[in-house]
């Protein structure tokens, strides 16, 4: 067995059937592959040419909206952060018990100014609240 080079060359002979072949397949692919495949691609182009625009614009518009959500989103964060920190500073102020004890007792300031001013009303009004036939 020999695994040099041959100085023999081989050239394969193709027969009639198989040239009959080849050509069938030739015919059917100019003809009927290639044209059906331009016109595809030739369509999906057509298509997307169509619709690039708005989907540009609605891919810009979609990040504008990302970028405002983030944008809120820090700004919201930022002031929790802040009002933590606040929070925080207002429990270590010296202030802050006296604080929390005027905050309570404000609603009844309120209520007894109201109380007071509509008792100083009343007072001043002479009219008899009880029928004058009783």
């Amino acid at each position: 067995m020999s695994f040099g080079k041959s100085s023999q060359t081989f050239t394969p002979e193709v027969t009639q059937e198989q040239k009959d072949m080849m050509k069938a397949q030739t015919e059917f692919f100019t003809g009927t592959l290639r044209p059906t495949y331009e016109t595809a691609v030739r369509g999906a182009t057509d298509l997307y040419n169509l619709n690039a625009p708005g989907v540009l614009n609605a891919a810009q518009n979609l990040a504008g909206v990302g970028r405002q959500a983030q944008a809120a989103l820090g700004e919201t964060g930022e002031s929790a952060l802040r009002t933590g920190i606040t929070g925080l500073q207002s429990i270590f102020n010296p202030q802050y018990e006296q604080n929390q004890i005027m905050a309570a007792l404000a609603p009844y300031r309120d209520w007894e100014t109201d109380r007071k001013s509509t008792r100083l009303n009343s007072s001043h009004s002479r009219a008899s609240r009880m029928p004058s036939s009783a």
